[in-house]
């Protein structure tokens, strides 16, 4: 991955946090996308990002 696609959270509020995890792709995403995750869909994960 390149390092511009990366952001540090170190000294994000939870708030701007969440707002960016809902705005792409995180790692417990990774297992939805590849239909891995047993808890979630992907029809679930895509309705959470849209």
């Amino acid at each position: 991955m390149k390092k511009e696609n990366m952001i540090s959270t170190k000294d994000l509020t939870r708030e701007k946090w969440l707002e960016l995890r809902r705005n792409g792709i995180g790692g417990s995403d990774a297992s939805v996308v590849m239909g891995k995750n047993p808890w979630r869909s992907i029809q679930q994960l895509w309705e959470d990002k849209t």
